[in-house]
């Protein structure tokens, strides 16, 4: 007879690799986590990037293109997130 938990045991969660590109450095996520579905790993890509983007801004950025590629342990894309973001400064010249 199985244990109760045997089927529990063989049902794991999908693997998700986060992969970062911005223009200067490319970031390979060799580990991967594991998260329910696609929809799981979309919301963690776009989480992802938004503190990318906050951190090059942050940094002083003007022109800040970042790409989040989602792969499953195939090793097919499964999502993609791609910003362009143009950061433009404007200084009121009457202000004191």
């Amino acid at each position: 007879m199985a244990s109760p938990n045997a089927h529990a045991e063989e049902a794991t969660m999908p693997r998700y690799y986060f992969h970062v590109l911005n223009g200067i450095v490319n970031a390979e996520d060799r580990d991967g986590v594991e998260l329910s579905d696609i929809s799981a790993a979309t919301s963690r890509a776009r989480s992802h990037l938004a503190e990318l983007l906050a951190d090059e801004i942050k940094g002083g950025g003007k022109e800040v293109h970042i790409v989040v590629m989602v792969h499953d342990d195939a090793g097919d894309r499964v999502v993609t997130l791609n910003s362009e973001t143009r950061v433009v400064d404007t200084v009121n010249p009457f202000a004191s």
